[in-house]
């Protein structure tokens, strides 16, 4: 019987992670059956047995601060570590579908810099799981960015590298909690890559798992990010896409009004 080899994949998966063990296992499990030829986790400073877990997994490189740096400089660290022409960003709670990669890369053309995907959002409240779907392809990329709907969270994303030498993760407070994703690819952009969704299913999302989870907390200063993301947005599609916008962000600001009328 013939034995057919699996190449692995051209691809590095960077994960950052604090204090994520109840789920850090399953996400490793998930990341090593994408076949990718690199797994690096930074473990910034756990207090848990994050790094224990971590240590369970051979084919994952570890890196470890002493001291908690931010998943932000985390992402970037990971970035300046990696060595495959492309980058999957993995939080340490969440998990990648078996194929998520591979799926991706196969639908890539040359024209492509980033890839986007859908995903399933478990929102933990108190003792019980909602699992919805997200659908992140309703517009393209941009307009549903204006439009703050349909959004993308971390992990949807493959990005070649040559993109995010475009662009680093930002460090600022301004765009804490939650924005970070959305003001890297704001960055992206406006340095000229090109965003192409890919139909598929690709990761689990958890959300709202503890109460120190930064999509769970500090609702006045998501919404604060919000509004300097779409300020800085608005500034730039009216100087280089002048009048294409207009509604977009019209509607992203009706929203995010309704959305401090809510706080």
């Amino acid at each position: 019987m013939m034995t057919v080899l699996t190449m692995s994949l051209p691809v590095s998966i960077l994960i950052p992670c604090f204090n994520a063990s109840p789920h850090l296992a399953d996400c490793l499990y998930s990341a090593v059956k994408q076949d990718a030829a690199e797994i690096i986790l930074l473990d910034d400073a756990s207090t848990d047995d994050s790094l224990a877990i971590a240590r369970s997994f051979p084919e994952v490189t570890i890196k470890t601060h002493s001291t908690n740096q931010g998943v932000q400089r985390c992402r970037n660290e990971l970035f300046s570590l990696s060595t495959q022409p492309w980058i999957q960003y993995l939080d340490a709670d969440d998990a990648l579908n078996e194929g998520k990669i591979r799926h991706q890369i196969d639908l890539a053309t040359d024209a492509d810099d980033v890839l986007y995907c859908d995903f399933t959002i478990e929102r933990w409240l108190i003792d019980t799981i909602k699992i919805d779907t997200w659908y992140t392809g309703t517009q393209p990329f941009l307009r549903n960015l204006a439009r703050w709907e349909n959004l993308c969270q971390t992990n949807a994303f493959l990005f070649r590298r040559e993109a995010l030498e475009l662009a680093q993760w930002n460090i600022s407070p301004t765009y804490e909690p939650g924005h970070h994703e959305h003001k890297l690819c704001l960055d992206l952009l406006k340095a000229g890559a090109t965003f192409k969704h890919t139909p598929i299913i690709g990761y689990t999302y958890r959300r709202g798992w503890h109460d120190g989870q930064i999509t769970a907390q500090k609702l006045a200063a998501r919404l604060q990010g919000r509004a300097a993301l779409l300020g800085e947005m608005e500034a730039w599609l009216s100087e280089d896409y002048p009048g294409q916008y207009d509604e977009d962000i019209a509607l992203g600001r009706r929203k995010l009004e309704a959305a401090i009328a809510r706080a």
